[in-house]
């Protein structure tokens, strides 16, 4: 029993050395670690990263790589072609289930939006010859269009009038000169017109003949009016024409009379016409014409035939 007791003290004292080894050694490394895991991951900004980790690390790769946690570690372990690929401090972590940020969900989401607009704008590249840049078709033609026209010219345009004098320009206070050229058009002033009396030449003559003429013969001659003329040469026109004006001027008469007649007339035939018989004819048809009537007699008329095709069809078994 005391050997066994002994045992037991023997080895509980090898293991408080052991302990008591490994809390120095610990209490010598804990400089060191301590520093270290303050450190970060360099894939997911994890801080505290375990002292595993970087042992691990730095037996796999060299004394110039940066931390990674476990599960970065491992996710990364799988794609990893050289042992010194995450040493360089530009790394971008594969492992997106390990990240629990929204850096990587903008950066998708800047990602698609870029390459929309790719996919909706020309991606053309400006260059002084357009030969050789390469612009899409939809660019060239509207290059071509854009150099068939010519770009368009500003200006302003001043009226003036012609009667203002160089004194009174010169008393005007100067301007602003405007960004635009100026294009000065002057207006003429309205004069007044001489009215010249532009006769014909041949009524001159006539004129002058018919002076002649009432010289030598010393009387006038009598002025006719046109009526007067006519009676004189043309007295068959003349008859014609009043005629005609008398016939228009009965027919309007009769016009009128006839029209008088016909309202009387029309009182009378309806003061008359509107008996009882006619008026219940005129009820009957307007009642037939209801709708509601044409639908009834319609299934009527449908009833009928029903029957009739009933009956035909009794007489026909039978």
């Amino acid at each position: 029993m005391n050997c066994k007791r002994n045992g037991s003290a023997g080895s509980h004292s090898t293991r408080t050395t052991s302990q008591s080894s490994s809390t120095s050694d610990s209490a010598s490394e804990t400089p060191t670690t301590s520093s270290e895991s303050v450190q970060s991951c360099l894939c997911c900004k994890r801080k505290n990263v375990t002292t595993k980790t970087l042992y691990a690390l730095r037996k796999k790769l060299s004394d110039k790589a940066y931390p990674l946690c476990r599960p970065c570690y491992r996710q990364n372990q799988r794609g990893a072609y050289s042992p010194n690929m995450y040493s360089n401090p530009g790394h971008v972590c594969n492992c997106y289930t390990v990240v629990e940020t929204k850096t990587l969900d903008q950066i998708k989401k800047t990602i698609s939006d870029l390459n929309d607009l790719d996919e909706q704008f020309c991606s053309c590249v400006n260059a002084s010859d357009r030969d050789s840049s390469g612009y899409c078709r939809y660019c060239n033609c509207k290059l071509k269009k854009t150099s068939k026209n010519k770009n368009g010219i500003a200006y302003m345009l001043t009226f003036e009038n012609e009667s203002l004098s160089d004194e009174k320009k010169k008393k005007k206070k100067k301007k602003k000169q405007p960004r635009l050229e100026e294009i000065k058009i002057k207006i003429p002033v309205a004069r007044k017109k001489k009215h010249k009396d532009k006769e014909n030449k041949r009524k001159k003559e006539s004129h002058s003949h018919s002076e002649e003429n009432s010289t030598t013969s010393g009387a006038p001659k009598n002025t006719y009016n046109l009526q007067e003329y006519l009676k004189q040469n043309r007295p068959d026109f003349v008859e014609v024409a009043e005629n005609r004006r008398k016939s228009v001027v009965d027919a309007k008469v009769q016009r009128e009379e006839l029209s008088d007649f016909n309202k009387l007339l029309f009182l009378q035939n309806y003061l008359e016409g509107n008996s009882d018989k006619k008026m219940k004819e005129i009820t009957r048809r307007n009642y037939q014409k209801l709708p509601e009537v044409q639908q009834k007699l319609m299934d009527n008329r449908e009833r009928q035939i029903r029957q009739a095709n009933r009956l035909m069809a009794d007489t026909f078994n039978k």
